[in-house]
């Protein structure tokens, strides 16, 4: 059992006053003084009991005190300990994110295998945006040039070529040399390489008769995008004027929906005129059916009067025939002198 620090002052001061209280106590003769000690010692008594009280209580309010702040403390370190988790798991999406990264480098390190990147990329875009018999993937042209893309637009505008390569390896130059002394250097051969990849699009899949009048260049990445206009302005007016448009991931989806639009209204004009030939057709049709229809009641009235005629004939060769009955029952009753026999012929009847 553990014993507070109050109690112990409690004891030392009750052990203090029963020592003076044996002394006191034990038989001697009157002295005046005695008392005024007692009074004294009662006084005082009262007065440490007075203390161990204050200091029971503050002892009191401490461990109070103290059990809140290590339930807070506990409180804190749980929030602490459910922080570092987080921070733990975070790291470890930093060090995927990391790997990534440096695979993403690896593989624009090696310009086939961006080439190979971006024609993935740019393939799902149109394939998401476009009907497959808008496009074309590795369409070799009448001057014998393999475009990547060719999206198959009516004249006018015609087909659109896009290309997905891109001078990698002189943008990742230009990327390293930045604050060194071969900055300007890097600038001016990643200038001059999109210039000539630029003149390159233009000159192979830019087709008079086959092909629009421009073209498309496509970038894998936004950030080689911003870059390429933040810091290359020039080199995208020369891109204006050689009538190659620039296009990342974004932009390029947003020019896909604008040709899958275009497609859309093409078709609905060749539905439209095909609609319209039919419709003559059909008209003619009509006419035909009218034609037939008017010859066909024509012929319903000829019958219908051949009808009349037939039906006048049979009642006059059924009136006949009643009155050759009447004759021949006539003939049977009374048979005159002169009556003619089989064969021999008779004179008609007077009308």
């Amino acid at each position: 059992m553990q014993i507070s620090g109050s109690e112990l002052l409690i004891g030392a001061a009750v052990g203090v006053l029963a020592l003076v209280a044996g002394l006191l106590l034990r038989p001697r003769r009157h002295d005046p003084e005695l008392g005024v000690l007692r009074d004294s010692i009662h006084r005082t008594e009262g007065k440490i009991q007075s203390f161990a009280d204050s200091l029971e209580l503050r002892w009191k309010t401490m461990d109070e005190a103290s059990d809140r702040q290590a339930s807070e403390t506990n409180q804190t370190l749980a929030g602490l300990r459910e922080r570092i988790g987080e921070i733990r798991e975070a790291h470890k999406r930093i060090e995927k994110l990391d790997t990534h990264i440096v695979d993403l480098q690896n593989l624009l390190a090696n310009k086939q295998a961006a080439g190979a990147f971006g024609e993935v990329q740019l393939e799902n875009l149109v394939r998401q945006a476009l009907p497959p018999r808008a496009y074309a993937f590795q369409r070799t042209l009448s001057n014998r040039n393999r475009i990547d893309c060719l999206v198959t637009l009516p004249h006018p505008p015609g087909p659109i070529a896009i290309d997905s390569k891109f001078p990698i390896a002189s943008f990742r130059g230009f990327l390293d040399a930045r604050g060194t002394p071969h900055e300007r250097d890097a600038r001016r051969n990643l200038e001059a390489a999109v210039k000539k990849h630029i003149s390159d699009i233009r000159d192979r899949y830019v087709v008079p008769g086959e092909t629009s009048d421009w073209a498309v260049m496509f970038l894998p990445s936004e950030s080689l995008f911003a870059e390429l206009h933040a810091s290359f302005p020039k080199t995208i007016q020369y891109a204006f004027e050689s009538r190659i448009g620039i296009a990342s991931p974004s932009t390029t989806m947003a020019l896909l929906n604008t040709i899958r639009g275009v497609l859309r209204d093409a078709d609905f004009r060749t539905n439209a005129g095909l609609i319209q030939v039919e419709l003559g057709h059909l008209m003619q049709d009509l006419g035909r059916l009218d034609s037939r229809v008017t010859n066909l009641q024509r012929h319903f009235s000829q019958v219908e009067g051949d009808l009349r005629e037939i039906d006048t004939s049979t009642r006059k060769i059924l009136s006949r025939a009643e009155k050759i009955r009447e004759v021949e029952v006539g003939s049977d009753a009374d048979e005159p002198a002169g009556s003619t026999t089989l064969g021999e012929t008779r004179p008609p009847d007077s009308p």
